[in-house]
């Protein structure tokens, strides 16, 4: 689950189980906003529109232990579904931005960013499909703002887990991964596919 703001429009949605639930009550935006990782997304960038199911409510309960946000997920005719709970917890603070995006079908970019804050280790699990004559392909990671450089190995129909931070740091650090696209026989996509994320696995700070 995760807040993203919409622009240039600025309108708020909560995502979740892979829809957008739009915000109706502008006076929970600071509490989403203090709970669940931000992510800017400029509506002519998009190569697929967000599937808008409906909208969500938010209410902080205090009394609960630990801390708890209770989230009410509404169908775009009013049926209501399942509340959803929320403990308050430090991992909150962990704060993954990609700052191009991925698509719904789990496809990362050839050449992406993303942005990160509040962890101790961060490494994203992702997959590489088989390929005729091609066991592999390198992944190059750079963090921005000093230089640091490496390159990865991406096994073919195999899962590879890229280690982006192995201790803690102040401020947020952004990196840039950049790789061959991929080539798919037969296809009319014209994306510019690197790998298929699987998983994020972050230790918070």
């Amino acid at each position: 689950m995760k807040l993203a703001l919409s622009l240039p429009s600025t309108r708020w949605f909560v995502v979740h189980d892979d829809a957008w639930f739009r915000v109706v009550d502008p006076a929970v935006v600071d509490l989403l906003v203090s709970v669940l990782a931000l992510e800017s997304v400029d509506e002519y960038d998009l190569v697929e529109q967000p599937h808008q199911r409906g909208t969500v409510s938010a209410t902080l309960d205090e009394s609960a232990e630990p801390a708890t946000v209770r989230f009410v997920f509404s169908e775009s005719d009013g049926t209501e579904l399942e509340p959803v709970d929320l403990p308050l917890d430090v991992r909150l603070l962990a704060h993954v931005e990609w700052l191009d995006q991925r698509f719904r079908d789990g496809w990362a970019p050839a050449d992406l960013r993303l942005r990160l804050e509040g962890m101790d280790r961060m490494a994203l699990r992702v997959y590489l499909p088989p390929v005729p004559g091609s066991s592999d392909k390198n992944l190059v990671i750079e963090r921005l703002g000093d230089g640091q450089r490496t390159e990865v190995r991406l096994a073919r129909d195999a899962t590879t887990d890229i280690a982006l931070v192995d201790g803690p740091f102040t401020g947020t650090r952004t990196f840039r991964l950049r790789c061959d696209p991929e080539t798919i026989s037969g296809s009319t996509d014209t994306r510019q596919l690197g790998f298929v994320v699987v998983d994020e696995l972050v230790e918070a700070a």
